[in-house]
């Protein structure tokens, strides 16, 4: 796309400022205005009503110059990606529950799984898609709680017997056109029966689920046996799966994928909320 003159002069003002910044980043001026141009396209594209210049005063130009390094392969930007990243990655996932090992093993990873291509998309990189508005630290710690979120996902749809590829019900495509009222109606559902069980059968599915623990682990937490920790788990999952059941029937809620990814975020909120605190004996 053209940008006028103003817009050109914008960016050579960002591009200098942003290599004083990362000194070592060597990124060309006329790789580096490609790209923002490819950001300014891609955000009249989500925003038509905006006008290129008040875009562009919008934009970080020194993150997005040290995602467009790392986009061109310099090695230089994606040491300085993991030393101004990795820590918050490790920090960001053990807010959400992540253990210490867990927490590490991401931080130990970033940014190598961003090298990977996204899948949709013509970038090569996920710091492709980094569009300047907003930090580039807030983009990468939303990319790796989803990333967290997803790995936590896996075990529950499995537990509501989700399959890896879900056709979706024609009645779905149909009760999606409005997304917003969806997920509330999604989310007044799963905390319709997510409330009907008990507040043990609830501290049970957080610590499996969110926690990551064993029924082993759960037992000792609540002072039973593994088989009654079986018990609960099973009996909390008819009760879901029953009042599930109905909605996707009905095409109110889209699939048990979605339902599986709305569960997860009432169990973080649970967690935070609903603290369960078992007394020293059996209960």
């Amino acid at each position: 796309m053209a940008l006028d003159d103003r817009c050109d002069q914008l960016i050579r003002q960002g591009w200098r400022a942003a290599r004083q910044t990362h000194r070592g980043v060597k990124v060309r001026f006329r790789v580096f205005r490609a790209h923002v141009e490819a950001c300014v396209a891609s955000r009249l594209t989500r925003s038509p009503e905006d006008v290129p210049h008040d875009i562009l005063e919008r934009v970080d130009f020194s993150d997005l110059y040290l995602a467009c390094g790392c986009e061109q392969s310099d090695e230089r930007a994606w040491m300085l990606a993991r030393e101004l990243l990795g820590k918050s990655v490790y920090w960001r996932l053990r807010r959400m529950g992540a253990s210490h090992g867990q927490a590490r093993q991401a931080e130990d990873d970033f940014p190598g799984r961003w090298a990977e291509p996204p899948r949709s998309g013509k970038t090569k990189t996920l710091f492709g898609r980094y569009l300047g508005i907003g930090s580039l630290r807030g983009y990468v710690m939303m990319v790796e709680a989803r990333r967290w979120t997803r790995t936590l996902s896996d075990p529950l749809r499995r537990w509501l017997s989700i399959e890896a590829q879900e056709p979706e019900l024609p009645a779905a495509a149909e009760a999606r056109r409005d997304a917003k009222e969806d997920d509330l109606r999604t989310y007044q559902i799963i905390d319709a029966a997510w409330r009907r069980l008990d507040a043990r059968s609830r501290a049970s599915l957080v610590l499996k689920f969110v926690h990551g623990l064993k029924q082993r682990e759960i037992s000792r937490v609540f002072h039973l046996s593994e088989s009654q920790v079986s018990r609960i788990l099973r009996s909390a999952s008819a009760v879901l799966q029953d009042a599930l059941a109905v909605w996707i029937e009905s095409g109110i809620v889209a699939s048990k994928a979605v339902a599986a990814s709305v569960l997860l975020q009432r169990m973080h909120i649970s967690r935070a909320h609903e603290p369960y605190r078992p007394g020293p004996g059996p209960l």
